[in-house]
């Protein structure tokens, strides 16, 4: 490639913005935009989760982090827009910062920060609308970001507080396609993680359908003894008497 001094900017060099540059000597043979922006620290190898990629020498190249970053941009007139999806944060972030302000997301968020502030008697509605939205992110991201039912399960099983009913939904979702597939009651569940969704659908009552699906498919030889009673607490009693606690994981 041609050394970089042979080219002049065409255009006035403007951080995230692109500059057109021409070659000196004027034989244009192709066009060449760079785009510049300013960041605290430089994105080098070492800093696999600044640039969203580890550096690969056997083959002077680079691979993508296999992860999933969700950015959240809170605004003082009280919207707070999420995003998800493949790549890390830091790599969404430096293609972001690439683009002008009259593409996406930029002319999103420059809407949304122009927006009036939500009003009190709005506050519920947006409240709710944005609980879904973030159920349909994490959804999103169990279910779609390469990883298997372990890796979802062992996931789950990690974190410190109580799950999402959105991520009730998945457990289920994932024994089903087990069920379906085997024919028997799946075994993607450990005991230690049934638990943990017993003691979430007391808290979340959204979780609370989808925790007792989840609970039968796997234990279908308990499912037919399930009290009948419409008093889902009793039920969820019911099942947490049932459930082994011989296993040794950490059901925090």
């Amino acid at each position: 490639m041609e050394h970089l001094s042979a080219f002049s900017a065409d255009d006035a060099l403007l951080d995230r913005q692109p500059a057109r540059f021409v070659r000196n000597d004027g034989n244009d043979l192709f066009d060449l935009d760079i785009t510049f922006w300013s960041v605290e620290a430089i994105p080098t190898e070492d800093r696999a989760e600044l640039i969203g990629a580890h550096a690969r020498k056997d083959i002077l190249g680079i691979e993508p982090e296999d992860m999933v970053g969700r950015l959240t941009v809170e605004f003082a007139n009280g919207y707070s827009p999420s995003g998800t999806g493949g790549g890390t944060l830091g790599s969404k972030i430096l293609t972001w910062l690439g683009k002008s302000e009259d593409q996406y997301p930029w002319c999103k968020w420059i809407e949304t920060a122009k927006a009036a502030p939500v009003q009190e008697h709005e506050q519920a509605d947006y409240e709710e609308g944005r609980r879904q939205s973030l159920g349909g992110l994490r959804i999103y991201e169990l279910l779609h970001a390469g990883g298997t039912v372990a890796d979802v399960v062992d996931g789950l099983l990690r974190k410190p507080a109580l799950l999402e009913d959105a991520e009730v939904y998945c457990l289920k979702r994932c024994a089903y396609a087990e069920f379906k597939k085997t024919g028997v009651a799946p075994t993607c569940v450990p005991p230690v993680l049934l638990r943990k969704v017993i003691a979430t659908a007391r808290k979340v009552p959204d979780a609370v359908d989808d925790a007792l699906a989840l609970l039968q498919v796997c234990n279908l030889e308990l499912a037919a003894d399930e009290p009948s009673e419409d008093d889902a607490e009793l039920r969820l009693e019911w099942w947490d008497q049932q459930i082994p606690r011989d296993d040794h994981s950490d059901a925090s």
